[in-house]
């Protein structure tokens, strides 16, 4: 038996800016963030099994959506493009002011793909390294030295704008 269209308009409607934002973080523009939440959300349509409670639907959409990311990446035609999907020049969000955290958000957005995704799953989502090792189908120990590494670096980076700031007045 599906879901109801109901129950997949409740699911959508509430995980909706965390697909988004969770699939731009991976895919590095909008358009491959909106393919990416689009096929998980006809996953969702597709899926029979009932969700436990909306903490498993979150975790399952986030699991799927991943998925769809790096299917994407590793698809033959990616390989080739040119354009390196690691530049960001800004983070669209149109839900909760979460630009308010400007400075700290561009700092995770130029971290490197592993550690972004863990520190912003982490932070930002309050998922539990082993729920985001679960997601990603990472090991735990990786995803906490992706979490070392990443806090290490947004420090250093953080400090040096900071220093920036303090030479420009």
């Amino acid at each position: 038996m599906k879901l109801s269209e109901g129950d997949i308009l409740k699911i959508y409607k509430a995980n909706r800016d965390v697909l988004y934002r969770t699939c731009y973080l991976y895919m590095g523009n909008e358009e491959d963030a909106a393919d990416a939440v689009q096929n998980t959300l006809v996953k969702l349509m597709e899926r029979t099994e009932p969700f436990e409670d909306d903490h498993h639907a979150r975790n399952w959409l986030l699991k799927v959506a991943v998925n769809e990311c790096r299917k994407t990446l590793s698809h033959w035609w990616r390989k080739k493009r040119a354009a390196d999907i690691e530049d960001f020049d800004e983070f669209p969000y149109n839900g909760e002011n979460l630009i308010s955290r400007g400075e700290i958000l561009d700092a995770v957005m130029h971290l490197p793909k592993n550690s972004r995704i863990a520190i912003y799953l982490y932070y930002f989502e309050g998922c539990s390294t082993m729920k985001i090792a679960e997601i990603l189908g990472r090991n735990t120990v990786t995803v906490r030295s992706d979490l070392a590494r990443g806090r290490k670096k947004l420090k250093l980076d953080l400090e040096a704008e900071g220093e920036r700031r303090g030479e420009a007045r």
